[in-house]
């Protein structure tokens, strides 16, 4: 799995590593979305930011898991995307084995937390949010993330 992640093959681009909700701008009068932020940006494999909507955006403090519907969808669509530019895309099996892969980059980064969470849930930190907001940072917990993560590995492998 580290392997794949380190040596993308053909899945290798420049990734933006921060695909949160926050990071992307709506312009509905133009039906277009816009990435902003980043800092995160660095050559790896495609699927690192095709498996945020899986991995309950792992880089993300305003974003937790999707209803799996939405997920299909949004999985979906950036396969479809990337196919343009991407041939390799269209062979489910190196697709779905660096895709698998990409989400357990994602699974291993979170470790750090889980062993810290294992006994003691903790809120992170939330950002600036609106003060008619319905986010409730008392709410944003690590360990459902967690849990959410290795559910959602379990299911795809």
């Amino acid at each position: 799995m580290i392997e794949k992640v380190l040596n993308p093959g053909e899945f290798y681009v420049l990734t933006h590593g921060d695909i949160c909700p926050d990071n992307v701008f709506d312009h509905e009068d133009k039906d277009e979305l816009q990435l902003i932020d980043f800092e995160w940006v660095r050559p790896g494999s495609s699927l690192l930011d095709a498996t945020y909507f899986r991995m309950n955006f792992p880089t993300c403090w305003s974003a937790k898991a999707l209803p799996e519907a939405v997920i299909l969808e949004l999985e979906s669509l950036y396969r479809k995307t990337i196919a343009s530019k991407i041939k390799a895309s269209f062979d489910d099996a190196k697709y779905n084995n660096s895709y698998v892969a990409g989400c357990g980059f994602w699974l291993l980064s979170s470790m750090p937390f889980a062993l810290r969470i294992i006994d003691r849930d903790e809120c992170w930190s939330s950002g600036p949010v609106p003060a008619d907001s319905s986010w409730k940072q008392e709410e944003n917990l690590a360990r459902p993330r967690f849990i959410s993560r290795l559910q959602d590995f379990q299911y795809i492998t």
